[in-house]
C-alpha cells in the first residue's frame, strides 16, 4: 500500500499495519499525487512539490523525470497505460503528458489559460476524451478559468467553457466568489 502525504510517500506492506518512509530519491514534502501503473505494479509515479518522480522497482527507489511546482494530479489513459497525464497545482497551472510510461513528459504549454488549479479527468467509456478544470483561485483573480476537452488522447485541447457561470466557486449564482479547487 502507498500513500501520498505532507511527509512524502508512505509504504506498508503488511496491510497498513506498519508504514515506511525511506524511500530513496523522493524529496520528504507534500506529495500530492501517486499512480501505480496498470500493467506494472513496479512503476510508481509521484507528484509532488517539485516535480514528476518514477519509480521502477516499487517504491523502493524514485528518480525525478520532469521538474514542476505542486503536482497535484496524476491520471492514466484507461485503455493505455503508457499514457499519462499530469497537473500541478501552483502560481501558475501546467498539464503535462507521458506517452512512454512516464519516463519523459511534455509540457503543453499553448491550449490553456492562466490558471492556478488544474483538475484532470478520463474514462473508460471514451479513453481517448480527457478533461481538465483550469481555475485561478490564488492569482488574486479568484475566477474559473475553464473547462478543456481532448479527443486525442491529450495531445490538444479546445476550451468547451469559461468564465461563467464559475463553477469552481461557492455562489450558488455561478458568479465569481472565492473558488474551491
Amino acid at each position: 500500500i502507498f500513500i501520498g502525504t505532507n511527509a512524502g510517500v508512505l509504504k506498508s506492506t503488511d496491510a497498513g499495519a506498519n508504514w515506511s518512509s525511506n524511500l530513496s530519491g523522493l524529496p520528504s514534502n507534500s506529495t500530492n499525487a501517486l499512480l501505480i501503473k496498470p500493467d506494472n505494479e513496479s512503476i510508481i509515479i509521484a507528484g509532488n512539490n517539485t516535480g514528476i518522480y518514477r519509480s521502477t522497482n516499487g517504491g523502493t527507489s524514485f528518480t525525478q523525470v520532469q521538474s514542476a511546482s505542486k503536482v497535484s494530479e496524476l491520471r492514466v489513459h484507461p485503455t493505455n497505460p503508457d499514457i499519462m497525464y499530469a497537473g500541478t497545482n501552483g502560481t501558475t497551472s501546467q498539464f503535462f503528458r507521458s506517452s512512454d510510461g512516464g519516463i519523459t513528459w511534455v509540457e503543453n504549454t499553448t491550449d490553456f489559460g492562466q490558471g492556478a488549479f488544474m483538475k484532470i479527468a478520463v474514462t473508460p467509456a471514451q479513453p481517448n476524451y480527457v478533461y481538465v478544470i483550469n481555475s485561478r483561485d490564488h492569482l488574486d483573480q479568484d475566477s474559473f478559468e475553464g473547462v478543456y476537452q481532448s479527443t486525442d488522447s491529450g495531445v490538444t485541447f479546445t476550451k468547451q467553457s469559461g468564465g461563467t457561470p464559475c463553477i469552481t466557486g461557492y455562489s450558488d449564482s455561478g458568479s465569481i466568489s472565492r473558488g474551491q479547487p
